[in-house]
């Protein structure tokens, strides 16, 4: 599952070609039960690791367990994959996952089936309970889940991206620091690829395609701008910084007037100690910009 995470995230498989390799399987799964009864154990490890490190929206099990609709196993991949990620994540968390995601069980079971005895039985009634406002953090995860799905893994467009953005989110939610750092990381991360063999390179007509969707949301204000720049720092850090793609990111985002000149020396100055975590390495890695910026600024004051 983690093999086939890595080969969707570098994009050595499209998430199409994925899906249609998904359903070449699974539209055989009634008859290789009858031989491999765990059949929908097995598929879950496949499957479940997506779902970890907001890489997929939980929704994207809808496509997934369409072909097994017409022999009605849907329901019980779907449980097998949501048991082993509340194996990993609780399921409190998964439960919450499932509510901000818009599931319904009807969406897998057949319409005479019994949904609260299905769900007894295969372990996950769990998801039955209303319980409370899904947590901010759990909205993001999803948040971070779906705009991943569409950029990285649909190759949405720029107006697909704000579309569904513009749709499913309120405007309080759209000015958190937290959807500012996801929408520029998963822009950012989708950018950057790597050769077989070769060294991480960053992709800048990638960032442009969407340096409109990003435009709207940073509106030009500093502290959405400093927020983005947090989170290219969060990306790199989580990269064990790539050699020369920050630098690259901040070119890129510099020549879209995406980010300011004061808000990156706002960046470059911050002592924030809540934000320290892989900054002296981002600062180390971008001294050549910020030299050139000094130029710049100098020119401009001559």
């Amino acid at each position: 599952g983690q093999l086939l995470k890595e080969l969707v995230r570098k994009k050595v498989v499209s998430m199409e070609l994925f899906t249609k390799g998904l359903h070449e399987v699974l539209q055989y799964g009634e008859d290789i039960e009858i031989d491999i009864p765990m059949v929908w154990e097995y598929v879950a490890e496949l499957l479940a690791p997506l779902f970890l490190d907001k890489w997929l929206p939980l929704n994207y099990l809808v496509e997934a367990s369409e072909v097994c609709k017409a022999n009605g196993r849907a329901g019980r991949m779907v449980a097998c994959v949501l048991c082993l990620l509340a194996k990993k994540m609780g399921e409190d968390n998964v439960a919450n996952l499932w509510r901000v995601s818009n599931l319904q069980w009807s969406s897998f079971l057949s319409p005479n089936e019994d949904v609260k005895a299905f769900a007894e039985a295969n372990h996950v009634a769990w998801t039955l309970s209303s319980g409370a406002a899904p947590v901010t953090s759990t909205r993001m995860m999803d948040v971070e889940s779906q705009l991943n799905f569409l950029i990285v893994g649909k190759k949405a467009t720029a107006s697909e991206v704000m579309l569904w953005i513009e749709s499913n989110l309120e405007e309080s939610f759209k000015q958190k620091p937290q959807f500012i750092r996801a929408l520029v990381s998963v822009v950012a991360q989708n950018a950057i690829v790597t050769p077989q063999g070769g060294n991480a390179e960053l992709n800048a007509e990638e960032v442009k395609k969407y340096s409109d969707v990003l435009q709207r949301y940073l509106d030009n204000k500093e502290e959405h701008e400093l927020q983005a720049l947090y989170g290219l720092q969060a990306l790199m850090n989580k990269l064990e910084h790539p050699k020369g793609i920050l630098v690259s990111l901040f070119d890129t985002f510099y020549d879209c007037e995406l980010i300011s000149d004061d808000a990156f020396t706002q960046w470059q100055q911050s002592e924030d100690p809540a934000e320290q975590e892989g900054k002296g390495v981002a600062l180390k890695s971008a001294t050549a910009f910020f030299t050139w910026l000094g130029e710049m600024e100098g020119d401009s004051a001559d």
